[in-house]
């Protein structure tokens, strides 16, 4: 009888620590909710969970779960719990679409007077200094805190006119953002990308994206009919780098550079590696 009571007393130690190993796990571990902006269906649920995974996997957090929330609007992702979730939100929420750009000069604007007259409250335009080929892609600037109202206002202006509107990634010094005049259709996107890599750079890391056959025609081609003008390195609606041409360029490469950290080129690659989300997500707080 003494030897069942101490299997019993054993087995119920193995089911209590058992259990206290499992709630410990699940307090530290972390579930993060993702709502779509877009009425979801099924498949574009896991098409998006499949392209998260991978995004994960590249910035080696293996392995992450994910399961559609009982919305059935959206995804629940459960993270390893050494992760900090505030900081993987750009990678789980951000589109991952780049797009190449030409764009326009501001001289060439026919109805730059008329901006002036919408946006000239919020936003500093641009003036052209020095003399002879001074390409200037920048209609103007302003503070974060007034980016939206002008936005709210570019909407119209970009219907009625063959432009399109995008602000710079960062701030300047000032706390202000430029904003980019493209055309109002992209050249090249990544679905002509065969490879995405970071580059390490003399100080810093750079973003090297590889175009497939068909890209890299056409991103010579592109080069060709650009020089001395800038070209607009656009991702998720951010223009990341907008360098000014000086000769063609036929090895089918482009590169990112902007003094990146390690980790944020990881988190680009991650990005646009792993294909475009066919949905908009947001952190559900």
């Amino acid at each position: 009888m003494k030897t069942y009571a101490l299997i019993f007393l054993y087995a119920l130690s193995l089911i209590l620590t058992t259990g206290h190993c499992a709630q410990t796990q699940t307090r530290h571990a972390h579930t993060l909710a993702l709502r779509s902006l877009q009425k979801a269906n099924p498949e574009q649920l896991a098409q998006s969970a499949g392209i998260l995974v991978n995004r994960l996997k590249d910035l080696g957090l293996d392995p992450a779960t994910f399961r559609v929330s009982p919305s059935g609007n959206g995804l629940e992702v459960r993270l390893p719990d050494q992760v900090d979730p505030e900081e993987l939100l750009p990678v789980l929420t951000a589109g991952g679409k780049a797009e190449i750009f030409e764009t326009r000069d501001i001289d060439e604007l026919t109805n730059r007077n008329l901006l002036k007259e919408k946006l000239g409250k919020w936003l500093v335009f641009s003036e052209k200094t020095g003399t002879g080929n001074n390409f200037l892609p920048v209609l103007g600037s302003c503070s974060t805190a007034n980016c939206a109202r002008v936005d709210s206002l570019l909407g119209q202006i970009a219907k009625e006119t063959d432009l399109r509107f995008a602000w710079d990634k960062d701030s300047d010094r000032s706390g202000g953002r430029r904003l980019y005049l493209l055309k109002a259709a992209p050249a090249l996107d990544n679905r002509r990308m065969a490879a995405v890599s970071a580059e390490k750079e003399k100080d810093s890391y750079a973003l090297q994206m590889v175009f497939d056959a068909s890209g890299t025609l056409l991103f010579k081609d592109l080069t060709a009919h650009n020089l001395n003008r800038a070209l607009a390195i656009v991702i998720d609606n951010r223009v990341y780098a907008a360098p000014i041409l000086r000769g063609e360029i036929s090895g089918g490469k482009c590169m990112i550079t902007g003094n990146f950290t390690h980790r944020e080129v990881s988190m680009l690659q991650s990005l646009l590696g792993n294909g475009i989300l066919p949905l908009s997500f947001e952190a559900v707080k």
